[in-house]
Order: structure tokens, then C-alpha cells, then sequence
């Protein structure tokens, strides 16, 4: 086979006219055949159209070549050593290649396939394919995300070489070895630099903005090697339509352990959004305790604090003193959003202050809540409307706004500035 060090593309080699050693036309190149070899990925087969519907395998050892300045441009011949008649074995599929159904083909499985660059957390595709001789064995050397494959694919490399030239731009090449990229298998995306497991330590933003470009089976690969813990901060990062994707995706009992691990205003919200049939199913599914808070959250209409409110808070009897409200909230924390402040409440849970969680660790353990305590506490009822709401955390300046109940201001729960950001940043209503 003749030797070349240079390097080549799959896009200057699909749709090429294979010719034979004699000249005569073979058919063009659909496809290359790949196979794992040690740790690198090998070409062992040309799949060759001939005519509109006839496929024809050929081996990869037939090559004369398919780099170098032959192919400069696609579309030019690839020839092969063989005579019309040795070509011929070689036109049969020998048994060493898999059945059509297991093969791994570079055009059609790694080519668009979605790559995950775990730098910029997105989704990315492979606009081309790097292939590099290394002896008599050609095989894949890298993948190509960049402009220069997308203007390869579409001919327009030597226009895009052209512009870099006249206005002296520099445009990467923007190819990733495939060193970088694990797994190079069938199915789930690829991922650059590290196997898929390690997504799951991406910050739920960053994966949910991943997961929102990726269909079923990748999202199902990637909710596999998650915990029910990490699935619930990435719905919660998630917008609805991918939630309830999600949702989907990791069946009924899985789903209502994904719910119960979940803020109770963010459940509500989603389950708001899922057709009554399956709610209620997957209701009755969580833990009672935790569907309870997310049917009294549901009962509220949209746009009210009630609807907005969440039920996990830290809240402390009025009666303690600060050395035993600490070993409180030492021996078991509840899950929160807002963590900077614990309600004082009395035996029927009224609310009787706030205090800053600095304010209690700087007191004597001696001294009683009640004095350090503040009594003048913003408060809205349930019915309060989204505008009340921002009007009193852009004023006020607070990271959270208690929700009470009646005159004798029972707590139901807390609107965090979590809650209302997106309706801080909107403009306000006449």
C-alpha cells in the first residue's frame, strides 16, 4: 500500500469513485467500516454503493490510497491494487466483518453525532473526521467540531481559506483528537475528555443546559449514572418542558423519588405541568408527607405567594435559648433554599421573628432566642399578588419573604428571591 504521512478528512472521501487497478470503475464510497484495535480505531472496510440500492463491502487492505494530494478536493478517484478479477473476493462480505446491524460506521454513526464538551457545558456536533495513515493501517485520528469541517462538508473550505488570508483572520481547526473523546461507540453522545459518569459533578445549570440539546436515549445514559439527589437539582435547574421530559424518561417510581427528594414548590410547579392522570399517579407515589406539601402548594393559583412559596424552612420554638437552638439545628437541618435566616415560632407554629443565622452564633449559648430575635418581620398572606411580592424584596432588599396565614400570622412557608428572580428581571406591571 503506498505510504503517506499526510492526514485526510472523510468529507473529501464520501461519494468518491473507486476505480480498480486497471482503471475501471468499482462504485463510489458510502461508508468506512471501523473497528477498535488496541486503543486506536481502525478503518478494516470500505462500504462501496453500486447503483441506487446494491452495497458491496471491500476491504480496507485493497486500498491504493485515500490521502495526500489526490484528494485535495472531494470527488476524486480512490484506487484500488487489485485486478477486475481479485476485486471480486473483495466485493464479497467476508465473515470477519460483523452483520450490517452491528457495524460501526464513521458516516453514519460518529458523523453529526452530538459531542459534549464538558469545558463550555454544551452540546456540540462532529462536522467531519480526521483520518491519518499510520504503517499500512489507516485509521481515525480525530473528530472535527469546528468551521473548517462544516465548510469542508458543504466545498466551501477554499473560500473560507481565501477570506482568512485577505483579512488575516485565524480560524482553528478545531479538531479534537480522538484521544479526547470516550466512548467512540454506537448510541449515547460522546463526550470530550472524560467518560460520561463524570457529568453528573457538572453544576445542575451547566447539565441541564446539556440536557435540554440531547434526545431520549442520551438523556437516559446520562440519568443512568446519577443519583436520585443529583436528577432532583438537575429538574430543578431544568425548564418544564425538559422536566417533564425527564420525568418521562426515568419511569413512575423513580420519577416520585426524583419528586420527593425535590423542593416542594419546585414538585409543584412541574407536577403543575404534567397531564392530571399521571400526577396523580406519581403522587401516589411519594411519600405521603411530601405529596401533602405539594397538594397544598397546587391548591394556589398561579401568581400568588402561596403558588410560590416553599415549605422548607428552618424554624426554632420561641422558647429556646441560642446554646440549644444551635444543637437543634446542629442534629438535623431540613433541606432549604434560603439558609441565612431561622423563623421563631411559638407552640402553634405563629410566627413570632427572624433571626440571622450570624446574629445567633455571635450570642451566648445562655442568652434566650427571644433577645436576639427580630420582631418587625415583612410578611405576605397567600393570596399576595407577584407584584406586592417584588415591590417588598426590591425595597426591602430581603433574600426572603415569610408567607402567614390568618391575623395571628401562622407560617406556611417562604418565597425566596430564588423564587421571583425571573419576575425581578421582567418589567413591571402597570
Amino acid at each position: 500500500m503506498l505510504q503517506l504521512p499526510t492526514t485526510t478528512f472523510i468529507s473529501k472521501l464520501l461519494r468518491a469513485p473507486i476505480v480498480d487497478s486497471d482503471g475501471r470503475h468499482v462504485g463510489r464510497l458510502d461508508d468506512l467500516v471501523i473497528q477498535h484495535v488496541g486503543d486506536q480505531v481502525e478503518v478494516r472496510g470500505l462500504v462501496v454503493r453500486q447503483g441506487r440500492r446494491k452495497f458491496v463491502m471491500v476491504s480496507a487492505e485493497a486500498l491504493r490510497n485515500v490521502t495526500g494530494d489526490h484528494l485535495t478536493t472531494p470527488g476524486q478517484d480512490i484506487s484500488m491494487r487489485t485486478s477486475p478479477l481479485q476485486l471480486r473476493s473483495h466485493l464479497d462480505v467476508d465473515d470477519s466483518f460483523p452483520p450490517e446491524d452491528e457495524q460501526f460506521r464513521l458516516a453514519r454513526d460518529v458523523l453529526d453525532a452530538q459531542v459534549i464538551d464538558m469545558d463550555g457545558a454544551k452540546v456540540i456536533r462532529v462536522n467531519d473526521i480526521q483520518l491519518e495513515w499510520i504503517g499500512d493501517r489507516l485509521i481515525v485520528s480525530g473528530l472535527d467540531i469546528g468551521a473548517w469541517g462544516v465548510c469542508r462538508r458543504l466545498g466551501l473550505a477554499p473560500l473560507l481559506a481565501a477570506i482568512t488570508r485577505r483579512f488575516h483572520l485565524e480560524i482553528p481547526e478545531g479538531v479534537v483528537p480522538l484521544n479526547q473523546v470516550a466512548p467512540l461507540s454506537k448510541g449515547p453522545s460522546l463526550q470530550l475528555s472524560v467518560p460520561t459518569q463524570q457529568l453528573s459533578l457538572l453544576h445542575p445549570a451547566d447539565l441541564a443546559r446539556i440536557v435540554a440539546e440531547l434526545g431520549h436515549d442520551h438523556r437516559q445514559a446520562i440519568l443512568s449514572e446519577m443519583s436520585v439527589e443529583q436528577t432532583a437539582d438537575l429538574v430543578e435547574e431544568s425548564d418544564a418542558n425538559v422536566g417533564k421530559a425527564i420525568l418521562e424518561d426515568l419511569g413512575e417510581e423513580r420519577a416520585a423519588d426524583v419528586l420527593d427528594a425535590m423542593q416542594p414548590d419546585e414538585a409543584a410547579d412541574l407536577l403543575s405541568e404534567v397531564p392530571e392522570e399521571h400526577r396523580d399517579r406519581l403522587m401516589d407515589l411519594m411519600e405521603p408527607e411530601g405529596a401533602e406539601k405539594v397538594r397544598a402548594l397546587m391548591q394556589w393559583p398561579d401568581g400568588t405567594a402561596g403558588a410560590l412559596m416553599n415549605t422548607n424552612y428552618w424554624s426554632l420554638p420561641v422558647d429556646l435559648t441560642v446554646g440549644e437552638a444551635i444543637a437543634r439545628l446542629r442534629g438535623g437541618i431540613p433541606l432549604c433554599e434560603e439558609v441565612l435566616h431561622v423563623y421563631v415560632v411559638d407552640a402553634e407554629h405563629h410566627l413570632q421573628g427572624v433571626i440571622h443565622l450570624r446574629r445567633l452564633l455571635a450570642a451566648s449559648d445562655e442568652t434566650p432566642i427571644r433577645e436576639v430575635m427580630e420582631t418587625d418581620v415583612d410578611k405576605v398572606t397567600p393570596e399576595a399578588q407577584i407584584p406586592d411580592i417584588r415591590h417588598l424584596i426590591l425595597r426591602y432588599n430581603l433574600l426572603a419573604l415569610p408567607v402567614v396565614e390568618d391575623e395571628q400570622a401562622k407560617l406556611l412557608g417562604v418565597v425566596t428571591i430564588h423564587d421571583v428572580l425571573d419576575l425581578l428581571l421582567s418589567p413591571e406591571e402597570p
